[in-house]
């Protein structure tokens, strides 16, 4: 394996390694240790009718998060060590691994031969990243650490069938130029000389036959470019043809070749419905493969994007692409609709508070500041936080708010690098002759004019004699025609001695062309230096990867359950990562060149001094800012693993950011570990920033209860069931305290009420229900109690025959 792969790979294992001791944290609980998906004794059957959580999708208060391979991920633990966290840590930190691997080699197939030490540079960025630590240092992250190993798995599957396709159009162009030249070469049997013939005889017969010989070759080389079959694309055919070598004599079978492009793509729609199935942005896979075979593998304009699909012969392998991926993309998002009921999920207004906010005004502006806001996190990662919930991000109100500046140069920025992408670079190539835009039309200018032929080849007879053999006979014409088909695209190369007028200026100049990158040149799938293409397709390529995944988390299509969520940013991050590895090989190239000039020049006037190394400083200080930023995210990397180690690190990590779910969070923790005053004073001060947190009222309530402090207990149910109605556990709480104070009256009514509320639209809806039979039992007991036996004996009965499948016995 490459040596920077396993460097990498290496590094994301060494880095994450201090999180297998970790415990349980935030949202693992719910979704491992209370998910009864999770447990083995579960019927398999409900992983795929059940949301990540394990409520039914159909349900109203179903959170839509349709990920069953993540649950079946934690099931295989649970399977294997049940809730030790230990196991679930190491096969995330095993995941992550898997995806810097793929990344790396990756990246190396899209950063040129020489740029190593770019590719290393985006592999360790990859595995080092801070903002990755959410995703791989908490277990629920697995989801998004899974569906980026099955995105990267699905776009090199693309690429290999893009490869294969183009393989088997070179072969079927081959074959049917062979095919022509065969025709061609039987049509001219009678124009060979033999060694007994005169010169004058063999001028009479060439000027005789000039015509039809001129005709038969135009037809054959005009055929063998301009074929009914599957084109090739511009970068593999650009790269075939300056290498200077043909087609194999031996060709490959068709129909294995056929079968083996098939394969492929069927095995990327395969590896796309994984991703989605680990977590749904996944799908976005495909959307990133059809945008590498429009703008880097086809290189179109966007223009020319339907009239060359509809009415190009040459595009029918890109349409063939384009319709998989489109037929894929609907087939699995109506699958999806169809599993969660074709209903958007709901949350609370504090998970996303811009999407209930009134004013249209306030939701766009601080709907199009987030992805600003997420691009900086990549970019500085020093302030991280386990929620960016409530008003950890205030809302922006007005057009005067300076973080709009911050909008409008995020936005500016992605609008010129995707200018110059998709644009600005591809006239260029066009107005200037680019050979890696020769696809656009696939038959030389000099061939459609009617001039190859004669200008180079058949110009005369004594030109054709002064070509001929010294046996004194015609050149072959199979071998002319192959000859001028292996630089049809860059018009005719040299025969003979003579060149055509749309030949490139000499053979230096291709291998000149070969070899230089002027503009970040991207090389072929298999990372070879054949038909590499521009190096805006590397930009082309890290836009997708960074923007495409990212669009289902922007609130553009549907409202989401967050305001930031770092997780979500681990596929985005890979197109990141690739931006800033081409920029620093544009970086070190330059210096490295300007270094190699200035010790040229110093070596023609025959002297050195030590006050012209400069530049040799400058790039050796560049490398090493790069190695220094590297140690820095690693050391943050480190330090963040820290705060996921339990649940109280993590909570007290997150007060700077969002004090009021911190701190609720964080007396929980102290509650359940006996430090009750901690647990009071941290109850407060979360009150304190939001005072309508019921959650928060409640189990404050729960430790006055605790310490018989009824009446303080009573007061905070109170609040609770005001700030949420229909929160059952606080109905429960209230009776119960209420029937130990001895109001039995108003514990009853509580019970009563309890027992009725309606569950939908609730996010756990199997606790709500277990609440309310909960509180039947307790009012049958109360009953009983107080001598009312037939009013118990209803009671319980009424339980029994509401009493969901998952409800625990219950000790009297």
């Amino acid at each position: 394996m490459d040596q920077t792969v396993v460097l990498c790979t290496l590094a994301a294992f060494l880095l994450y390694y201090n999180t297998l001791h970790a415990d349980f944290a935030y949202d693992d609980s719910r979704a491992i240790k209370t998910n009864p998906d999770v447990n083995p004794s579960t019927p398999w059957i409900n992983l795929m009718f059940n949301d990540f959580w394990g409520t039914p999708l159909t349900h109203s208060g179903s959170h839509k998060s349709y990920r069953p391979l993540c649950v079946l991920s934690f099931r295989f633990n649970h399977w294997l060590h049940e809730l030790q966290p230990a196991g679930y840590h190491l096969l995330n930190v095993l995941l992550h691994c898997a995806a810097t691997a793929l990344f790396t080699l990756l990246a190396r197939s899209l950063l040129p031969p020489r740029a190593g030490l770019a590719t290393a540079i985006a592999g360790c960025l990859f595995a080092a990243h801070p903002i990755h630590t959410e995703a791989v240092a908490g277990i629920v992250g697995r989801a998004d650490v899974g569906a980026a190993v099955f995105f990267l798995l699905a776009f090199l599957s693309y690429r290999r069938y893009t490869t294969v396709r183009s393989q088997l159009s070179h072969l079927r162009r081959h074959q049917l130029m062979r095919t022509q030249s065969t025709s061609v070469r039987s049509a001219m049997a009678s124009n060979k000389c033999s060694n007994n013939n005169s010169h004058g005889s063999v001028i009479n017969s060439t000027a005789t036959s000039l015509p039809a010989l001129r005709s038969s070759l135009t037809a054959a080389i005009l055929t063998s470019i301009k074929w009914n079959g599957d084109d090739v694309d511009a970068g593999a055919s650009a790269a075939l043809l300056r290498s200077g070598s043909h087609p194999p004599k031996q060709s490959p079978n068709v129909a294995l070749l056929v079968i083996s492009k098939w394969f492929w793509l069927l095995v990327t729609l395969f590896f796309a419905a994984c991703s989605m199935l680990t977590k749904e942005h996944g799908i976005t896979v495909l959307a990133v493969c059809a945008v590498y075979d429009v703008f880097v593998q086809s290189r179109l304009r966007p223009k020319d994007i339907i009239s060359a699909i509809i009415f190009q012969e040459k595009h029918r392998g890109l349409a063939e692409g384009l319709t998989t991926l489109f037929m894929g993309t609907l087939l699995m998002v109506a699958v999806r609709l169809q599993l969660m009921g074709s209903k958007a999920p709901e949350f609370a207004p504090a998970d996303n508070p811009s999407a209930d906010c009134p004013s249209r005004l306030t939701r766009t502006l601080t709907f199009l500041y987030l992805p600003a806001f997420n691009l900086w996190l990549l970019i500085q990662p020093t302030v991280l936080s386990f929620d960016w919930s409530m008003e950890s991000i205030p809302l922006i109100h007005s057009l005067a708010d300076m973080r709009n500046f911050t909008t409008a140069i995020f936005y500016l920025t992605l609008a010129y690098l995707g200018w110059n992408a998709l644009f600005r670079k591809r006239e260029s190539d066009e107005t200037t002759g680019d050979v890696r835009s020769a696809s656009s039309s696939p038959v030389p200018a000099s061939v459609l004019n009617g001039n190859l032929i004669s200008s180079s080849l058949l110009g005369d007879p004594s030109s054709l004699l002064a070509r001929s053999g010294a046996n004194g006979c015609l050149p072959s014409v199979a071998d002319a025609v192959l000859h001028c088909y292996s630089s049809s695209v860059i018009g005719c190369a040299s025969y003979g001695g003579a060149s055509t007028s749309g030949s490139l200026s000499s053979s230096s100049s291709l291998r000149s062309e070969r070899t230089r990158w002027s503009s970040n040149s991207l090389a072929d799938v298999d990372g070879n230096t054949t038909g590499r293409k521009s190096g805006v397709d590397l930009t082309v390529i890290a836009l997708a990867m960074l923007v495409l995944p990212f669009i289902p988390a922007t609130n553009l299509f549907f409202y989401v359950g967050f305001v930031v969520a770092e997780r979500v940013l681990y596929i985005p991050s890979m197109g990141y990562c690739l931006l800033v590895a081409l920029g620093f090989h544009f970086i070190d190239e330059y210096l490295g060149q300007k270094e190699l000039r200035i010790r040229q020049q110093q070596k023609e006037r025959h002297r050195w001094k030590h006050g012209n190394a400069n530049v040799y400083s400058l790039r050796f200080a560049f490398r090493w800012a790069f190695f220094a930023l590297l140690v820095v995210f690693s050391a943050r990397t480190i330090q963040r693993n820290q705060d996921w180690h339990t649940e109280e690190t993590l909570y007290r990590s997150g007060i700077s950011v969002n004090p009021p779910k911190a701190y609720g969070n964080l007396a929980n923790i102290l509650s359940s570990t006996g430090r009750k005053d901690e647990a009071e004073q941290a109850y407060k001060k979360a009150l304190t920033y939001r005072n309508n947190m019921a959650d928060v009222h409640y189990n404050l309530g729960i430790l006055y209860q605790e310490q018989k402090r009824y009446e303080e207990a009573i007061q905070s149910y109170r609040s609770a069931v005001h700030y949420r109605p229909r929160m059952a556990m606080a109905h429960l709480n209230m009776g119960l305290v209420l029937a130990l104070m001895g109001m039995k009256e108003e514990a009853i009514e509580v019970y009563r009420r309890c027992s009725q509320l309606d569950g939908s639209g609730l996010k756990d809806p199997r606790t709500h229900e277990t609440t309310k039979i909960s509180a039947l039992f307790n009012l049958g007991r109360l009953y009983a109690d107080d001598g009312q036996y037939t009013k118990a004996i209803d009671v319980y009965n009424e339980a029994i025959q509401r009493m969901p499948t998952h409800y625990q016995p219950q000790v009297t």
